[in-house]
């Protein structure tokens, strides 16, 4: 991610800053909130000799760490989303035009991202208040 980041920054940012947010945004939601959400949730399955996280702290810490950073990424990934269109609109480029493999493939990503949000939400909602399967 640092180095996607000093790429970005270094390079691209003075040409056409608004269009060099698309990749470090979703850098930062993908590799790094993505990442951190599953790893803080996931990591309970595994031996607890290898899990950092859950020593000492209760699943509902965890889903709480997972949530958070979910939700993180799902900012980061439509704050991307946004730089793109705003780039696009700023070049007078047609927003609905025939869409390249990259963008087709980042747009049904983007639709299971709020699939998979409205299911944690609905997962949180049937857990309760504290967090425990009732």
């Amino acid at each position: 991610f640092a180095l996607i980041a000093g790429i970005v920054l270094t390079d691209v940012m003075g040409k056409d800053w608004i269009f060099a947010l698309h990749p470090l945004l979703m850098s930062a939601a993908f590799v790094l909130c993505f990442s951190y959400g599953i790893i803080s949730y996931r990591l309970d399955t595994f031996d607890a000799k290898l899990d950092v996280l859950s020593v000492m702290k209760p699943m509902s810490t965890l889903r709480n760490y997972h949530r958070n950073w979910q939700l993180a990424g799902s900012i980061a990934a439509a704050a991307g989303l946004a730089a793109i269109m705003a780039s696009k609109i700023a070049k007078g480029k047609n927003l609905f035009a025939v869409p390249s493999l990259h963008a087709s493939i980042g747009f049904v990503t983007l639709i299971g991202i709020v699939v998979q949000g409205v299911v944690g939400y609905l997962k949180m909602q049937a857990l309760g208040d504290g967090g425990q399967k009732v």
